[in-house]
């Protein structure tokens, strides 16, 4: 098979649009796809290829860069957070306070995201393939259902209807977690 960077490469768009929900920051963004080809680079090189990293025949792990991508941002935010100090004056203590503030918001906003996208992935291996397949396709590679159907032969009636169907499952089981969170912190203050 051997999958190489090269070839990944050819998405670095989707990568961008990917790293932009991530640190919301077209700026930022880039260095974020920088760092993933870094990464995938020094991989191939261990390995000569990233075959590891694929599924399918030349396809790669796109939720693998995704987490790659998202852990050189929060590392960087946290590395952010302990540096701010060490060159504010101290005069300036509620600005960093203020700062800090802000980026343990952020922080925990994309933990929560990160949490959120488990419990997604988590709900999409217990579907049918035939839906988690669509859905993962259609949220991860294609723009439109008009797209899919093209790429795949599907109706878009069909693919439409999955999606449908598929959205209102996950919407579901999250809002069941939450009540089952809830009824557990209850229980637990009880």
């Amino acid at each position: 098979m051997n999958l190489k960077v090269a070839q990944v490469a050819k998405r670095r768009n989707e990568f961008f649009k990917m790293a932009v929900k991530i640190c919301r920051s077209t700026f930022v963004a880039d260095d974020l796809v920088q760092s993933l080809f870094i990464k995938l680079l020094e991989i191939e090189a261990n390995e000569g290829n990233l075959d590891r990293l694929a599924y399918g025949a030349k396809e790669i792990n796109t939720y693998f860069c995704y987490r790659i991508m998202q852990n050189v941002f929060l590392d960087a935010k946290k590395r952010k957070l302990n540096e701010t100090v060490l060159f504010y004056d101290p005069l300036d203590i509620e600005d960093i306070k203020d700062e800090v503030e802000a980026i343990e918001e952020e922080i925990n906003y994309l933990q929560k995201q990160d949490e959120l996208l488990k419990e997604v992935e988590s709900i999409l291996d217990s579907l049918h393939w035939y839906d988690a397949r669509l859905f993962t396709a259609y949220h991860k590679e294609v723009s439109s259902v008009r797209e899919l159907a093209e790429e795949t032969g599907i109706s878009d009636y069909s693919i439409y209807n999955t999606l449908k169907n598929v959205k209102a499952r996950i919407q579901k089981e999250v809002e069941n977690e939450k009540v089952r969170a809830y009824n557990r912190a209850k229980d637990s203050l009880q």
